[in-house]
């Protein structure tokens, strides 16, 4: 949490690992010069509820999130609560971002909310 020193996070970094309930809360908040996020960062994890709440909050260099990011995770209520919140210069929801995901009560809130540089918002937001 607010290391600026961090740039990339490796692929399969979470491989080896278990989620536990507010396991990663806040894991990159502030780390403002992280530029990318690994397609394959969580690959086929269950993420609790609430583990990965604010996990890039305010990581204003990360411009792109992966199509596939979410492709093969178990989400939990709670998971992916202000997951990118003030991501400025994130400029595009891909449109297959939550494909084939059974999305629960609240597991996304605020997931976008002060991303100012988001132009266009997709009709499955409505409904997470």
């Amino acid at each position: 949490m607010g290391c600026t020193n961090i740039t990339n996070i490796p692929e399969n970094i979470f491989s080896e690992v278990t989620f536990t309930e507010n396991s990663c809360e806040d894991m990159f908040y502030g780390c403002t010069n992280i530029t990318n996020i690994p397609e394959n960062l969580f690959g086929s994890l269950i993420l609790p509820k609430n583990c990965c709440w604010g996990m890039f909050k305010g990581c204003r260099s990360i411009t792109n999130i992966p199509e596939n990011l979410f492709r093969n995770v178990v989400l939990e209520e709670g998971s992916l609560s202000e997951m990118f919140r003030a991501c400025v210069n994130i400029t595009n929801i891909p449109v297959n971002l939550f494909d084939a995901l059974i999305i629960p009560k609240n597991c996304c809130a605020h997931m976008f909310r002060e991303c100012s540089g988001i132009t266009e918002v997709l009709n499955i937001l409505d409904n997470i």
